[in-house]
């Protein structure tokens, strides 16, 4: 039988666990949507006019998935990445009642984004070197 304090060391193991195997989680979103041109396509659409943000449909429909099942994947993805303020998302209903979220590329995307040259990442030094 576990003490009390053996109970509590053994929960607070069982959550350090838990962060550590979620703390994986946002770079390999961050990276999966670089590889699939993402925040390329959100930051091009939030900066095409104002507030143009493309819809998670939008946003799918330009990834070369044949699955069309997968479709709510970049959803949970963006969402992941809204909630880490590297992009934005609004809520808009439709006409029909659908209930849809738009992304927008926050400031931080811009250096994400492919450079003209078609890099994979702009990098800047901010102190210049």
């Amino acid at each position: 039988m576990m003490s009390k304090f053996e109970d509590e060391e053994e929960q607070e193991l069982g959550k350090l666990a838990i962060r550590l195997e979620n703390a994986a989680v946002l770079p390999m979103v961050l990276k999966s949507t670089l590889k699939l041109n993402i925040i390329d396509t959100i930051f091009a659409s939030s900066g095409s006019s104002e507030g143009a943000f493309p819809s998670y449909i939008e946003i799918a429909s330009r990834l070369p998935a044949k699955n069309h099942d997968a479709l709510i994947l970049p959803d949970r993805m963006l969402q992941l990445l809204a909630g880490y303020d590297i992009l934005k998302c609004s809520v808009r209903t439709r006409e029909n009642g659908v209930v849809e979220r738009l992304y927008g590329a926050r400031p931080i995307c811009k250096f994400l984004v492919k450079n003209e040259d078609g890099g994979e990442i702009q990098v800047c030094n901010p102190r210049g070197g």
